[in-house]
C-alpha cells in the first residue's frame, strides 16, 4: 500500500523517480521510531539519560536523511524527503 501510494506521485519537481527509495525510506523511519519506542516503554528505569539517547537517535536518523536528501544532488534519494512529506 505505501509503495501505490508513493509511487503515485514521482516524478518530482526534480525531475526524479522516488519508488523504491520513498518506500523504504519511510518504512525504515518507522522503524526506527517505533524501535526507540520499544526501547523506553520496555526500559525499568526512564531517566534524563535515556530519554536523550532515545531523542538523539531519532534526530541523528532524521538528520542523516535530510543531509542524504537535500545536500548530495548526486544522490539517488535527491528531493525524497519532500516528496515524502508532501505524500498524502
Amino acid at each position: 500500500m505505501t509503495f501505490l501510494t508513493l509511487d503515485s506521485i514521482s516524478p518530482n519537481h526534480y525531475g526524479k523517480y522516488g519508488g523504491l527509495y520513498m518506500a523504504g525510506e519511510s518504512v525504515f523511519g518507522t522503524l526506527v521510531i517505533v524501535a526507540n519506542m520499544k526501547i523506553l516503554i520496555s526500559s525499568f528505569l526512564i531517566n534524563g539519560w535515556l530519554i536523550f539517547f532515545v531523542a538523539g537517535s531519532t534526530l541523528f536518523y532524521i538528520f542523516c536523511y535530510w543531509m542524504i536528501s537535500y545536500v548530495f544532488t548526486s544522490s539517488m534519494e535527491y528531493g525524497t524527503l519532500y516528496m515524502l512529506m508532501e505524500a498524502p
